[in-house]
């Protein structure tokens, strides 16, 4: 080691300070009432037809879908949702879940779980089927395979892939193997498996994969998984398949004890979905605040807090609850849950809140709910609007259309442009008129 004297020296690297950048603004997240949709992540969407693909149309009255609509109206690019529902019990009756149905294999035990891909009585419309898959691919064996091998020589090795599930047969036997390996013409399976007879290439001896269909179908759409089977190496095993690729299903292995491919589910059309309940008239105020349990497991508030996309939060369902969930008991809970929204903001300091007022309120009633507030990271607007595509007239929550008001402004001048003397779109009528 190079001996120095006391000193001062310059050192020199290649590392440099990052970039700085403007970060989005004009972003923000709704928590809110939907027909179906994940309850467990907060989703990005960037128009309003985005929004009723993944989330549906809850006929209820509430106010989600109104206000992403006037965001979208408004100017905004892009938000995020959060689905709202009454998940845990908590002494409440009604909880959100899914729709689901059990398959039986040819044995009798249960094999798969097939459930809606996400709560609610949305999912008690999903058809289901299930039926064996057709032969597409083909080949034989060129080289007697003897008792004991763990692979054959084919003429073709063409559909066949690592995992497939494949059944070997002649006239007399068939066995089946999950291959290992696809080399050449060569077909190998697990050396744990070896063949328990012998097969002769001039019998002829077939070789093809083997498995079976799911269909998934709505009214509005309908999937078909071709081909999929039960052994977990396999590319196209059925849970791995489905879940990755399904807008409607999701499923579970329930690990048969029936052998393959005893264990396929045996045949069934149009199987309905059951017991998906939507949880919404049991709503709390704890069921907006949520808890961040780790990826995969973050609902509402709480679930936010880490997102960096947004600088704005609204939950324009509040009024809708307090009117017609049994889980707020009074407008109490609906200012514990926009008391939590301002304080997230308040420690974050990267978002404003955009709070909506309980229903029915006179200006002196607006006045004093104000006052319960005491921060710079939040604003209420008032009086409700109309939308002019409300099909009976009635007032909707501002928070929404307000929030594409700023990210308008946020778009068009910068974020110093204060979302005030904005014409708003989608809006015919107030609530109540105001002279100051």
């Amino acid at each position: 080691m190079e001996s120095r004297p006391p000193g001062v020296y310059i050192e020199r690297t290649t590392k440099r300070a990052p970039t700085l950048g403007l970060l989005k603004s004009g972003v923000p997240c709704f928590l809110g009432l939907t027909e179906r949709g994940p309850t467990s992540e907060a989703i990005r969407v960037t128009s309003y037809r985005e929004f009723q693909d993944r989330f549906g149309v809850l006929d209820v009255g509430s106010y989600l879908g109104s206000a992403v609509d006037g965001f979208f109206l408004n100017g905004g690019i892009e938000c995020y949702i959060v689905r709202i529902a009454h998940l845990f019990e908590r002494g409440r009756k009604e909880i959100a879940t899914k729709a689901s149905t059990r398959l039986r294999d040819i044995k009798g035990q249960n094999t798969l779980t097939i459930s809606a891909l996400s709560e609610g009585t949305w999912g008690n419309q999903v058809r289901v089927s299930a039926r064996p898959s057709e032969v597409t691919v083909q080949t034989f064996i060129t080289v007697d395979a003897k008792e004991g091998d763990t692979s054959v020589m084919v003429k073709s090795t063409y559909g066949f892939a690592r995992g497939s599930l494949v059944k070997i047969y002649d006239d007399d036997h068939a066995s089946y193997r999950v291959l290992t390996r696809v080399d050449g013409r060569t077909l190998w399976w697990n050396e744990r498996e070896p063949m328990e007879r012998a097969f002769r290439s001039s019998s002829p001896t077939m070789i093809e994969p083997v498995g079976f269909d799911v269909i998934a179908e709505t009214h509005s759409g309908r999937e078909v998984f071709r081909c999929v089977n039960l052994s977990r190496q396999s590319p196209l095993f059925a849970e791995r398949v489905i879940n990755k690729r399904s807008q409607l299903i999701e499923v579970t292995n329930l690990d048969s004890q029936s052998d393959l491919p005893d264990n396929f589910p045996t045949a069934v059309e149009d199987l309905v979905l059951d017991g998906g309940t939507d949880g919404l008239y049991t709503v709390t105020a704890e069921d907006f605040i949520g808890a961040d349990l780790g990826p995969g497991n973050r609902f509402g508030l709480a679930g936010i807090a880490d997102l960096e996309e947004i600088d704005l939060i609204a939950a324009p369902d509040l009024p809708w609850c307090l009117q017609q969930s049994a889980g707020f008991k009074s407008v109490k809970d609906m200012e514990i849950v926009q008391q939590a929204i301002v304080t997230q903001c308040e420690e974050k300091k990267d978002r404003f809140a955009i709070l909506d007022l309980p229903p029915d309120q006179n200006p002196r009633g607006a006045m004093q709910w104000r006052r319960l507030f005491d921060t710079s990271f939040a604003a209420f607007y008032y009086p409700y609007m109309v939308p002019a595509n409300s099909p009976d007239g009635k007032a909707v929550p501002p928070s929404g259309y307000v929030a594409g008001i700023y990210a308008r402004c946020d778009a068009l001048e910068g974020v110093y442009r204060a979302p005030a003397n904005e014409i708003l779109e989608g809006i015919i009528d107030l609530e109540l008129f105001l002279q100051q």
